[in-house]
């Protein structure tokens, strides 16, 4: 005797939340497993009150997609990527902060950051 199975009539409300929520919060467009944008997405961590209040135009998205993520990518140029605080700063600093001599006490990360700057 075969088993069988049906589809229920029923809209699946929990189901339904979900797709609600497989949406990109800045465009609408669905991320969702099979849409072509689920590799890519990325989940934004804030809740919907948040995100009602920065102004996203789909709130209850729990995920932002690939296309818009890239458009709100804030890009640097070879100028603004200089960076602002130098060496001696940071060893000042974390003498400060921990009396210890960033340098004498860390000489391998030292030497990686001044090999890289």
């Amino acid at each position: 005797m075969k088993a069988k199975f049906y589809e229920s009539t029923k809209p699946n409300k929990a189901n339904n939340m979900k797709e609600e929520k497989e949406i990109c919060n800045e465009c609408g467009v669905s991320v969702k497993f099979g849409s072509g944008h689920f590799v890519n997405r990325v989940p934004d961590l804030n809740d919907p009150e948040t995100r009602l209040e920065m102004g996203k135009p789909f709130p209850n998205g729990e995920w932002i997609c690939s296309k818009c993520d890239n458009e709100n990518t804030f890009q640097l140029s070879e100028e603004s990527a200089e960076p602002s605080i130098t060496i001696s700063d940071l060893c000042k600093i974390w003498n400060e902060l921990y009396g210890e001599n960033f340098k004498n006490e860390y000489r391998g990360v030292y030497k990686r950051i001044t090999k890289t700057i």
